[in-house]
């Protein structure tokens, strides 16, 4: 039987390290309704950069949402991204990492929204990109 080298250990652990601090999660995908539930996405999820299903940034019942900066880690979305209905929300500051969509992008009804500043780093959009009555 043959032994591994030394650099071919250094690279399976470089392999298994990396894989492990970046992970995909929400095979489902997840509504994020009150500013807690951004607030506190990296504490519940504290590993998750690939959401594998949808992400809905979509307020309910006056959740206050006022910035996304609790999704800082986020860097892919397997489904669609809405953003919808926020009262409070001007910037789209905290998704500097997002970088791919696998469905649509849809920003609707956002009433403070002021300008998408946020999404400079999507390179990729799967489906639509819909922008409306903001």
């Amino acid at each position: 039987m043959k032994r591994f080298a030394p650099l071919h250990s250094l690279i399976v652990i470089l392999l298994l390290t990396a894989t492990a601090h970046s992970q995909s999660c929400l095979p489902s995908g997840i509504v994020l309704a009150r500013q807690s539930d951004i607030d506190n996405f990296y504490v519940n999820h504290p590993q998750c950069t690939a959401i594998e299903g949808r992400l809905y940034i979509w307020e309910t019942d006056g959740g206050g949402i006022t910035n996304l900066e609790g999704l800082e880690q986020i860097e892919s979305v397997g489904g669609d991204l809405r953003i919808i209905a926020t009262n409070s929300l001007e910037h789209l500051e905290g998704l500097e990492r997002l970088q791919f969509v696998g469905g649509d992008v849809r920003i609707f009804r956002n009433e403070a929204l002021l300008d998408l500043c946020g999404l400079d780093g999507l390179q990729s959009i799967g489906a639509n990109l819909i922008i409306q009555e903001n």
